[in-house]
């Protein structure tokens, strides 16, 4: 279970006022053998970045190459078309 706090955003005679729900850190009770309490809190998930700056650069080194050979192989090709008023 998870408690939740609430902060008035605004109020005004005319309106309901308006409650922003904001997240609590979850926190959990255990007992150890000697009957000691122990409180713990579960800490939020962290994004960790799976690629590092090498392989990220060696990606966009080889993006720019095959953007390279696609545009080598397209200004190859129509300048080789034939003349579209010869017909």
């Amino acid at each position: 279970m998870s408690r939740q706090s609430m902060t008035v955003l605004q109020m005004s005679d005319e309106q309901e006022p308006q409650y922003n729900r904001v997240p609590t850190v979850e926190r959990g009770v255990s007992l150890d053998q000697d009957g000691k309490s122990n409180v713990w809190a579960i800490e939020p998930k962290i994004e960790v970045e799976a690629k590092s700056s090498e392989e990220k650069t060696s990606s966009l080194i080889f993006a720019g190459a095959g953007l390279g050979v696609f545009g080598a192989l397209a200004a190859g090709v129509l300048s080789n078309l034939p003349d579209p008023n010869q017909f």
